[in-house]
């Protein structure tokens, strides 16, 4: 377990396993309709995440990463909110910038609201959260650990929100090899199915409450235009196809998607804890 903890923190210590860094590029008109493609498509879980989880919400975003969705908690009106990363080069790529763009908006730069932990092993007392957001880093850790962690420091009721990459999508092997080949995805990294995060949310005291998907053309163009990082320009201005697959992938969201979750390249869960 500590080896695979050891080379998260070396991965995440190179510049490559950054992907959104190209969404701070607005010398043109062109460059900023670019980068807020971008965002609509890395971000778009962002969109799905119902406020009253947030609002007035004492929150803890694990896995946080640099920080941008814990900064955007903290804009949309939480009580209190701690991001939380094992990896210290992550946390700080945004130490000298007073806003990051998120989504459709920008968030205030709050480096006291993201701290150096390790998220299979929880520094809150029990029950003491009303939410625990997993965006995008389910497969960065030990699942089994971090849902028991979960369960003990959320209040009767809370919410578990999870985002992460849907292990059991057809073109899975392929996305892998992508994301291998361009230094987004380490070797050591594998994905859950949908079926086995339900099952873990289930087993480790969780009332699933919706367990959907989205992304899916757009997110494996992003992945083939990040296969030229080594040509910036030629990667960043082929993302000008999102503007196409964007408007698509929702569309399929809300129909195709809702029958057929396992379509979906990323999977949305939110669970409540069950109080007995």
């Amino acid at each position: 377990m500590e080896q695979r903890k050891n080379l998260e923190r070396a991965h995440f210590s190179k510049p490559e396993s950054f992907q959104l860094e190209s969404v701070k590029r607005n010398k043109s008109g062109l460059e900023r309709f670019i980068a807020r493609l971008i965002l609509r498509t890395m971000d778009r879980q962002l969109g799905l995440i119902d406020g009253e989880f947030i609002r007035g919400k004492y929150v803890f975003d694990a896995c946080c990463g640099d920080g941008r969705n814990t900064f955007m908690f903290s804009d949309s009106g939480a009580a209190a909110v701690i991001g939380g990363d094992l990896t210290r080069a992550a946390l700080f790529r945004h130490r000298d910038e007073a806003q990051i763009p998120v989504l459709d908006r920008t968030a205030a730069v709050n480096l006291e609201s993201i701290q150096l932990m390790d998220c299979e092993s929880l520094p809150f007392a029990d029950q003491s959260l009303d939410t625990v957001s997993v965006l995008m880093g389910l497969h960065h850790m030990d699942a089994q650990s971090f849902l028991a962690e979960s369960y003990r420091v959320l209040k009767a009721h809370g919410a578990l929100i999870v985002v992460d990459p849907n292990g059991g999508h057809i073109l899975r092997r392929l996305g892998t090899a992508m994301g291998r080949r361009s230094g987004i995805s380490p070797e050591h990294e594998s994905f859950l199915a949908m079926p086995d995060v339900a099952r873990l949310l289930r087993s480790n005291g969780f009332r699933i409450v919706a367990h959907g998907s989205f992304n899916l053309f757009s997110e494996i163009w992003f992945q083939i235009t990040e296969m030229f990082r080594r040509r910036a320009d030629v990667s960043f201005y082929l993302k000008i196809g999102l503007a196409v697959l964007n408007p698509l992938d929702e569309l399929l969201r809300v129909t195709l998607f809702r029958f057929f979750p396992g379509l979906g390249w990323r999977q949305f869960a939110v669970a409540k804890k069950n109080h007995s």
